[in-house]
């Protein structure tokens, strides 16, 4: 599965970990702990009896950390890789591989919140309803076969917000930082009557990033739940929620612009002539959910709508959709069943899923103020936007993507020690668009020139999905894993009214693992090997992004994390990833001043993902109510471009601080990102039709203090 170098390294980073497996192997009172996760199954079970590689964030985590964005929580996940580049919602997401080719948006992978779709049928999604300080709990399922997952085969995430039923997590929170940035939350929930519960949570947070050329960021979140309990175990929850974020967009650098940055900590310039990109966006969203005890079958009915408006000022056009705002609305009804197979307790979980989200008569503008080069053979070209203010009318569009799914699984105890699942889901998607395009932007000419006029595209593709594995106790604390799955993954509407003969891509995984939970430790680890055919890839050649299906990739790892308490005050961990992702069928169109050559690239690594992750912490708690906890990550090297002529090898070492005072009812805590201010990047790319690198700069060290009083 790997080469022998590789295997070593592996081998050497599990053996790491092996004195505090073998330290707490000999701890015999040592009481067995275990997370219960909700996701890979959709079914309340412990997560090291699940034949899957699930990792789960818990609260007393997510309190260390800024929480601005979900980057903060995964970002030190083996096998997740993700960033945030302005602090907020504009996230890079990808798991195992999956998402690489996002450019904005998270792909590929299915994200969820209390077990409502964030994504959208064509396997889109924005964070931007996700308020990271109303976080309970976070939960990734790594690899295609999980139920929820419809068209998204890289993975799983789960949001689990702050229960409506739970009083502890009443609180107000101010907070300020470097930057002139701010942070101010508050949660209030009460119990009325015996049976109910009514909750608000609020929360205002600014990120100026001042040290980089326009890149304010603000965002604004309501969150109003009521609960209400009926019978012995059954209860009906409803949110309604609200935000308002407004991003300036960071663009990337050049290389004179990135030398700048590492001189100076500051980025006063991008490498595009589209210097003022931004979205600003308003979102509105209504949910109900039930859980519903009948003895030996519970049901589990869901009801959702979610409205998406925005002005998203982007590379050559300006996007506009306020006047009708994107709509998604959605159902799903899960039944779960309890009985016996041949004399055998089982579980079953099976259901329907259908959403439909529509886009009517979204427009989009060209730059009203731009300038041009005056005279010459470029006459015309816009080198620089003046403002994001909209000019003429340049497209209208209406689009329409509608899921309808049925999904089940089995899940069978053998005996004591075996344990096996079996799942599968079907989805039919339809994706329809209808453009009337009057002009665009030309990329070779820099210049608005006419549209190719009315069109109409319509896409239907079914989408399979299904998972085997096994589980087996080795001991009372250990347990091996095995699994294998298969997923469709369908390509968002953008990326087929980019390209109409995109097909679906499908991934076929084989897993195994061990997971081992205790008192005082607990470990994950696993070996995968995906094979993916038609995989769509991003292309960018002359700063224009065009897609494409990749014959076949091939992609397989090794991930491990383990945390261990040395003492009843210090805990230690971390985690390691090898990743060795490579085109095994791929032909990729090179266009090099008008002309185009075809490179094959089989055998080539997939660029911009990096080899190796590993980070470490420590953690010290003393009873009077003082905790710190260090952390450091380092990525490894990376190819620029599909050609691997060029390497990225100078990640650098970033670590974090976090150190708190809790006494009674409050609470001071200091955060500090990038403690020792590396000036480093979060990621690099060559563009191979130019030659040119374009480099994404991480921030330098911010520091965010906050008080918390709880009630």
């Amino acid at each position: 599965m790997f080469k022998l170098s590789s295997l070593s390294l592996a081998v050497l980073s599990a053996l790491a970990f092996m004195p505090t497996v073998s330290v707490a192997a000999d701890n015999t009172d040592a009481t067995v702990l275990d997370e219960v996760t909700v996701t890979a199954t959709r079914s309340s079970r412990g997560s090291k009896t699940v034949p899957a590689a699930i990792t789960s964030v818990g609260k007393d985590k997510l309190d260390k950390l800024k929480m601005s964005s979900l980057s903060d929580a995964l970002q030190n996940i083996p096998g997740v890789y993700t960033y945030s580049k302005n602090g907020l919602s504009e996230s890079k997401l990808v798991i195992r591989g999956a998402g690489l080719k996002a450019s904005y948006g998270i792909r590929e992978i299915m994200v969820l919140r209390d077990g409502i779709p964030m994504t959208e049928p064509d396997s889109f999604t924005r964070l931007d309803l996700i308020d990271g300080q109303d976080i309970e709990r976070l939960e990734v399922t790594k690899g295609p076969g999980s139920l929820y997952a419809s068209g998204s085969a890289g993975g799983t995430v789960q949001v689990l917000t702050k229960s409506v039923f739970d009083q502890r997590g009443n609180n107000i929170k101010v907070g300020a930082g470097d930057d002139e940035s701010k942070n101010i939350h508050a949660r209030f929930g009460k119990k009325v009557g015996e049976n109910q519960a009514v909750s608000i949570s609020a929360t205002h947070r600014e990120v100026p990033n001042e040290w980089r050329y326009r890149n304010d960021q603000s965002s604004d979140h309501v969150s109003i739940k009521h609960g209400l309990q009926f019978g012995e175990n059954n209860t009906l929850e409803t949110e309604l929620g609200y935000s308002k974020i407004d991003m300036q967009l960071a663009g990337n650098m050049n290389v004179t612009q990135w030398e700048e940055f590492k001189s100076t900590g500051k980025q006063t310039g991008v490498d595009s002539s589209f210097k003022h990109t931004g979205r600003y966006s308003e979102n509105f969203s209504l949910n109900t959910r039930a859980e519903i005890d009948k003895g030996s079958y519970t049901l589990k009915p869901k009801v959702y709508y979610s409205q998406y408006s925005h002005i998203h000022p982007v590379t050559g056009i300006i996007n506009d959709n306020k006047k009708n705002p994107p709509s998604m609305f959605g159902a799903d009804v899960e039944v779960e069943k309890k009985h016996q197979i041949g004399g055998k307790d089982a579980k079953a979980v099976f259901g329907v899923a259908g959403r439909i989200n529509t886009t009517k008569d979204a427009e989009k503008y060209e730059y009203a103020d731009v300038a041009k080069i005056a005279a010459g053979p470029q006459a015309g070209r816009i080198t620089a936007t003046l403002s994001d203010r909209k000019g003429k009318l340049s497209e209208v569009n209406s689009t329409k993507g509608k899921l309808l799914g049925i999904f089940g699984s089995e899940n069978i105890k053998l005996n004591d020690k075996v344990s096996v699942d079996l799942s599968a889901r079907a989805d039919d998607v339809q994706l329809t668009s209808d453009i009337n395009q009057i002009t665009k932007y030309d990329y070779a000419t820099g210049k608005y020139i006419a549209g190719d006029g009315v069109s109409h595209n319509e896409h239907n593709m079914t989408l399979g999905s299904a998972s085997a594995g096994i589980s087996y106790a080795l001991t009372d604390k250990i347990n091996a894993f095995a699994n294998i799955a298969k997923a469709d993954q369908i390509p968002a509407d953008s990326e087929l009214d980019n390209n109409p003969s995109l097909k679906k891509a499908s991934n076929r995984n084989i897993e195994v693992g061990l997971k081992g939970r205790s008192e005082k430790w607990s470990f994950d680890t696993s070996i995968y090997d995906t094979e993916g055919k038609d995989e769509v890839v991003r292309l960018v050649q002359n700063s224009q992004t065009t897609y494409l299906n990749a014959g076949k990739t091939s992609k397989k790892g090794f991930e491990l994390s383990g945390s261990y308490a040395v003492t009843d005050k210090v805990s230690v961990g971390g985690g390691f990833a090898y990743n060795d992702y490579k085109y095994k069928k791929f032909q990729e169109p090179i266009t090099v001043n008008g002309v185009t050559t075809v490179h094959d690239r089989a055998g080539k690594s997939l660029p911009t993902i990096p080899k190796t992750q590993a980070n470490a912490f420590i953690e010290y708690k003393h009873p009077n109510g003082f905790a710190t906890r260090v952390q450091a990550r380092k990525d490894g090297s990376y190819y620029l471009d599909n050609s691997n002529d060029q390497k990225w090898m100078d990640n650098e070492i970033v670590g974090d601080l976090n150190m708190s005072y809790t006494k009674k009812k409050h609470k001071v805590d200091m955060t500090v990102e990038n403690v020792f201010d590396k000036r480093y990047a979060l990621e690099v790319s060559n563009d191979l039709s130019r030659n040119t690198k374009s480099y994404a700069a991480g921030a330098p060290r911010t520091v965010l203090v906050n008080y918390t009083y709880q009630f």
